[in-house]
């Protein structure tokens, strides 16, 4: 299983507003959190795994405890990984803390996994249909998907999503040429108009 450090949000998809997130009722550990997020894409038999978030990694490969329950500027969770052959990507970030969008998520892959026990399998390949990973261009996108703002966004909005997804799609950070290029040109396409 990999980390990727910083957050890699998923192109196109939307992020919560800083004041719309909140606080959650989970009553985990952040150790909890990760082992169970791990145990349930283990027993989903999810391959090629990358979980995304803002926090570092210790040593033995878990977050910090401390900074994933602590209110960051950016706490969201993402989850690559392949399921049946596919790429797949699950996020959140209504929550206030990584640890509470990590829960989050493991709970929802638990849900799913659920389903397919209870013979929903088709269910299944078709909710995963919906989560596959978009592309890396904007290319068939319409610029306010890239950016993850609403269509009618305000110009400062449309420069505050910019900036953020730039911090982590820049490749000087981490991110690759491609992923950056695709949301300068949605960036540039959301200024004209």
């Amino acid at each position: 299983m990999i980390e990727s450090f910083p957050l890699s949000w998923p192109l196109g998809y939307k992020v919560t507003k800083k004041n719309a997130r909140k606080q959650s009722l989970f009553k985990q550990t952040a150790d909890q959190v990760q082992k169970n997020l791990r145990q349930q894409l283990h027993l989903l038999e999810a391959d090629k795994v990358v979980i995304s978030t803002n926090i570092p990694l210790r040593k033995d490969g878990y977050f910090y405890s401390d900074m994933a329950h602590s209110e960051i500027a950016e706490p969201g969770a993402a989850v690559y990984f392949r399921y049946k052959g596919k790429d797949v990507v699950m996020c959140c970030d209504q929550y206030l803390t990584v640890a509470d969008n990590l829960n989050a998520l493991g709970k929802s892959i638990n849900a799913i996994r659920d389903m397919e026990r209870w013979g929903v399998s088709d269910f299944i390949e078709r909710i995963f249909t919906g989560f596959k990973a978009l592309p890396e261009q904007t290319n068939g996108f319409a610029w306010w998907l890239v950016l993850g703002v609403k269509e009618d966004a305000t110009q400062d909005e449309i420069k505050a999503a910019y900036r953020n997804l730039s911090k982590v799609r820049h490749p000087d950070t981490g991110g690759d040429a491609a992923s950056f290029s695709a949301l300068t040109t949605a960036y540039q396409q959301a200024l004209k108009q």
